[in-house]
């Protein structure tokens, strides 16, 4: 058996083998908020049980969807969440359901809630007065200023837009500004789906699983306080550390990276590719196989000037905009077969769709298809990380 053969073989029956973290009971008190319950979710498909909390028309976030498309009457958006849990709703203007979450809260071992600042405190059922009859409890507070400092008590809620835009990784991601002639579209942009809520959730979901190490080997539990933007922001690269060295601001550069060249996107006859020859040995093997020696002696600083960037961009997309993704490939490989140092990367850009349809993916189990309470059928994106012995997976999805 070789090593391809093995890992398969390791990946395989998610279903049939035992869940990390069964046992543990999550209250995902996440309202009209994907980051808190995507963190909640992560849990869920280790094995947590995990309780939603809604209100009692029901979480907004049942409607999150695009172009108002619903599947057994529930947005898409929610239902990617909505997997592996169960869902109460309770009124907390009401007292006796506020004592009935609060002794859910005492049983729980991990409370996620994203409401603003303080509101729970008003209701007898924050953290630190829950904590006094549950000494174990872990509880997550995800909100867009954190729990503290000017800004916390500003009573906005948290938003997904909100958070990518104070994260300082909204202004750098979007075309390079023509100083001269700025056009309409070379503006901060923001990421195509929620991705700084889903980085906020990424990190509280972490911020758990290694509060769970700690009270394992203490008994003591702690609340955990994330900050979506702060979350996204600690993703942003260099940006920050070229701002405090240079003292000026990393901008737009669209297409293009500040730290590396060619690492770009690039038209071809059949799709769009991206290419990385970034190091010196890599860009004189690309310009080898392009039959530019004109081009192998731009060095790398000569590489990262912005002005730089364009032309050469233009004259490596006359290379590529002649050949098929294939050709490419194949050009690369015969580069690297007649002893041509360097290593150049491509990939081919997928739609969604052609994501789908890949081969590759399906045999890697990516895609989940579940049945809805309406006996209809969705199919969701599966878990990420494979594991032989303790792997996630999807079991179901409530709508109700």
């Amino acid at each position: 058996m070789n090593w391809r053969e093995w890992a398969k073989a390791n990946d395989a029956a998610r279903d049939n083998k035992p869940e990390a973290l069964s046992g543990l009971f999550v209250l995902d008190m996440s309202y009209a908020n994907l980051s808190g319950s995507f963190a909640a979710s992560l849990l869920a498909e280790y094995g947590a049980t995990v309780l939603r909390i809604e209100p009692p028309s029901g979480d907004p976030a049942r409607n999150f969807t695009p172009d108002g498309i619903t599947a057994d009457g529930v947005g898409l958006s929610y239902l990617s969440e909505s997997r592996n849990k169960h869902s109460i709703r309770l009124n907390l203007s009401f007292q006796p359901d506020i004592d009935y979450l609060k002794s859910l809260m005492i049983q729980a071992d991990i409370v996620i809630e994203t409401n603003k600042p303080g509101w729970l405190y008003k209701k007898g059922i924050s953290y630190f007065q829950v904590k006094q009859n549950n000494k174990k409890l872990i509880w997550c507070s995800i909100y867009t200023y954190g729990q503290y400092g000017p800004l916390a008590a500003c009573d906005q809620e948290d938003s997904d837009i909100t958070d990518q835009a104070i994260s300082g990784i909204m202004y750098i991601t979007g075309e390079m500004e023509d100083k001269d002639d700025p056009k309409i579209y070379q503006v901060p942009t923001r990421f195509g789906n929620h991705m700084a809520w889903y980085a906020g959730g990424a990190w509280a979901s972490f911020g758990i699983m290694t509060a769970l190490y700690y009270r394992n080997k203490t008994g003591a539990g702690q609340m955990i306080d994330i900050s979506p933007a702060e979350g996204f922001g600690k993703l942003s690269n260099s940006s920050i550390s070229y701002n405090f060295c240079t003292g000026e601001t990393l901008e737009r550069l669209g297409k293009y990276d500040a730290a590396v060249f060619p690492y770009s996107y690039f038209p071809t006859k059949d799709c769009t590719a991206f290419i990385a020859a970034y190091s010196d040995v890599n860009w004189k093997k690309l310009c080898w196989i392009m039959k530019r020696d004109d081009l192998a002696g731009k060095s790398t600083h000569y590489r990262l000037q912005p002005e730089n960037m364009q032309t050469l961009w233009q004259q490596i997309a006359e290379w590529t905009r002649k050949k098929t993704y294939r050709e490419m490939l194949n050009e690369i490989e015969t580069a690297s077969k007649k002893g041509i140092a360097g290593t150049i990367v491509i990939g081919k850009i997928l739609t969604p769709m052609e994501t789908f349809n890949d081969s590759n993916w399906r045999i890697r189990d990516i895609f989940k298809q579940v049945s809805l309470s309406d006996g209809s059928i969705l199919v969701l994106a599966n878990q990420g990380v494979h594991a032989t012995e303790t792997p996630p997976r999807i079991k179901w999805v409530e709508t109700r």
